[in-house]
């Protein structure tokens, strides 16, 4: 496999097929080497897509890519185990599609890898990278544990993944701490569609997708989670790393139980189990993230920890998509200049800059310390249940005034001036 390219991409993931389809398109020679048997077979991860980049890529992508649901109702779901808070937000009129999509990644993953095919990129599948080749201090090629496993190209793209074991050998990042991790575990669960349109009020086509905080992860930092496919549900749970080390707690175990609770359980009820995975998820932020070029290197994607935590949402797709594309961009300038410099490759974070992904980033950067607060998920879901059986429970008595009923319950729980910091630092924040 001694073979010359112009790029190659490591890795068959939204951020390494898209780059593969982009340098394709422009007509450069590419080779996206993706370790699992097909693309998509290592992506578990999944669930809301947002934006539109692909529109830019693929002209007409909107109509024809494998999205399940279009996404036109958010709820969030703040539980204890006496009381359970929702609200939603659902766009009207025409702007129906604006929430998103969900997605299953091994058949958005697999489509998006035969575009790249059908431009002119060539896929090789088991094709394990296992090391980068070095000349004259700029990478020049990959190692791949293959009979005669050497590929050879001007650029390398990295796109393997949230724990990239060769950006880390490039010396682009050290080794990642548990706080700048989350776990999470995905159930894949099968229903008729008729029955998800019912239990959740959507018309055909339509989706939901819901955030659940509280006694769903028994009080830990993190959350659960639910997207409504087709034919199933994609339901589960993403925790902070060091928060489960802290409380000796097993994320398998965490999401048992969670399936359990009576409301959960409502949703999933007469499905079928026909998935399990789990996955890590880059939390390292705008100020910890890893470098991401070096001579004759580009990272993307979560390689790159390109992953954002709003307090509301997590997106990490289109960020993979829009840094595959600028990737690909910054790579052509070098084809065509002969220059694979780490100056010349500083154009790729610049282009990042310049987007919605570093300031984003950016803008949400704090918003990582302020959803450490152990107290959001333990114990104001509970206390805000409280005070909305407050207002919704006549019992005969004279009534408090609301605030004055929540004051009271801060002083009982003595929490009256962490949660008016913890206030602060929110509005700050977002």
């Amino acid at each position: 496999m001694k073979q010359r390219f112009d790029a190659i991409v490591v890795g068959g993931g939204l951020s390494g097929c898209v780059s593969a389809l982009a340098f394709a398109k422009r007509g450069a020679r590419v080779l996206c080497l993706e370790r699992g048997g097909y693309i998509g077979a290592k992506n578990s991860s999944g669930g809301v897509l947002y934006g539109d980049l692909l529109k830019k890529l693929i002209p007409g992508a909107e109509i024809r890519f494998p999205f399940e649901r279009k996404i036109v109702r958010h709820e969030i779901f703040l539980s204890s185990k006496k009381s359970l808070l929702s609200f939603n937000y659902k766009p009207l009129g025409k702007l129906t599609s604006i929430c998103g999509y969900s997605v299953l990644r091994v058949k958005f993953d697999g489509w998006l890898g035969q575009q790249a095919e059908k431009s002119g990129a060539k896929v090789l599948t088991e094709a394990l990278v296992d090391d980068i080749i070095w000349k004259n201090g700029r990478a020049v090629g990959v190692k791949v544990r293959r009979p005669q496993g050497e590929a050879f190209a001007d650029l390398i793209i990295l796109a393997d993944g949230v724990n990239s074991l060769l950006s880390k050998k490039a010396g682009l990042r050290g080794d990642f701490q548990p706080q700048q991790m989350m776990v999470a575990v995905k159930e894949i669960i099968k229903l008729p569609e008729e029955v998800i349109e019912a239990r959740f009020n959507l018309k055909r086509d339509e989706g939901a997708a819901c955030l659940m905080i509280g006694d769903t992860t028994q009080g830990i930092e993190g959350a659960g989670f639910l997207y409504t496919n087709r034919k199933s549900l994609s339901l589960g749970l993403a925790c902070h790393m060091n928060a489960l080390i802290r409380e000796k707690v097993k994320i398998n175990e965490l999401i048992e139980r969670f399936k359990q609770i009576e409301w959960i359980s409502e949703f999933i009820k007469g499905g079928t189990l026909k998935e399990y995975s789990a996955h890590l998820i880059p939390a390292v932020g705008y100020n910890k993230r890893p470098r991401m070029t070096t001579s004759g290197i580009i990272v993307v994607g979560d390689a790159a920890g390109l992953t954002l935590n709003n307090g509301f949402i997590v997106r990490g797709m289109d960020f993979a998509i829009a840094s595959g594309m600028a990737a690909a961009e910054t790579g052509m300038e070098a084809l065509n200049k002969g220059d694979y410099s780490c100056k010349t490759l500083m154009a790729y974070e610049k282009r990042l800059k310049a987007s919605f992904v570093l300031k984003d980033l950016k803008t949400f950067r704090k918003v990582k310390n302020v959803m450490k607060n152990r107290a959001i998920y333990a114990a104001y879901p509970g206390l805000l249940g409280d005070v909305f059986a407050n207002i919704f429970t006549v019992t005969g008595k004279p009534k408090k005034r609301t605030l004055r009923v929540l004051w009271d319950k801060l002083h009982q729980y003595k929490m009256s001036s962490n949660f008016i910091r913890f206030c602060f630092r929110l509005v700050r924040s977002i």
